[in-house]
């Protein structure tokens, strides 16, 4: 299955209703970056990824020098009380300057404990094997891996302590013929999610509507007054007072 990744200034307008008519199975859209600023084009980008049916999930960037509890509200305080389909992620790269593993570590178990959900890694092979120490850490083995690659190989590169992947950035020209994604005149991030359409529908966060209260009518009635929907009720159920 096939997905891109965008952030407004990169991709521009994208017509969703394209991307998804070319295969867009799902999307990584970016929320929240330098600064802890949120992504100009990430409320569009969201509800039109949720009108055309392509599952969502949300990135935000691990900042160095920040204090990332504080980044990590922000992010997932953008996001309210829709997170998506799919977990949040994780950008973990150099931007204006060189995350650390531990500011990584309190990213993601922020964002973690906030969204109840098992956040997602983004990074390379090239990037995560210049920390010191990266093969010693253990803990970040439980998060599941978006990796960041660019070749034709028929698999991405691991560095320990991952042993598998979730999603693949294979390509950064995924839609230079023809606009192929609705991003005219813009490259796309091309991904691929490692499984098969089934293992895809388990992963997507189905998110059940609230059902309705069977008293909710009643309730509304008695705060207006509204004595004879009240009677009508309780004669429904064969009260007789």
């Amino acid at each position: 299955m096939i997905g891109i990744d965008v952030c407004g200034p990169y991709q521009g307008i994208i017509d969703w209703d394209k991307a998804k008519a070319a295969g867009c199975a799902f999307a990584f859209i970016r929320c929240h970056y330098q600064g802890g600023k949120k992504d100009d084009k990430f409320d569009r980008n969201w509800a039109e990824t949720k009108r055309v049916g392509i599952a969502r999930g949300a990135y935000g960037w691990v900042l160095p020098g920040k204090n990332q509890t504080e980044q990590a509200d922000l992010f997932m305080g953008y996001l309210g009380d829709d997170l998506g389909e799919l977990a949040p992620a994780c950008d973990f790269e150099e931007f204006d300057g060189i995350p650390t593993f531990g500011e990584l570590r309190t990213f993601i178990e922020r964002v973690e404990t906030l969204s109840k959900r098992l956040p997602y890694i983004y990074t390379s092979p090239g990037f995560w094997s210049k920390g010191a120490g990266y093969a010693n850490q253990t803990w970040a083995a439980k998060y599941p891996l978006w990796q960041a690659q660019w070749t034709a190989a028929a698999n991405p590169t691991l560095n320990a302590p991952f042993t598998k992947w979730a999603f693949w950035q294979y390509s950064s020209k995924g839609n230079r013929k023809a606009s192929t994604f609705g991003a005219a005149g813009f490259d796309i991030d091309i991904n691929r999610f490692n499984g098969d359409y089934e293992d895809f529908q388990k992963l997507i966060k189905v998110v059940e509507q609230e059902k309705p209260d069977p008293d909710l009518k009643v309730k509304i009635a008695r705060l207006e007054g509204r004595l004879d929907v009240f009677e009508e009720w309780a004669r429904s159920i064969g009260f007789k007072g």
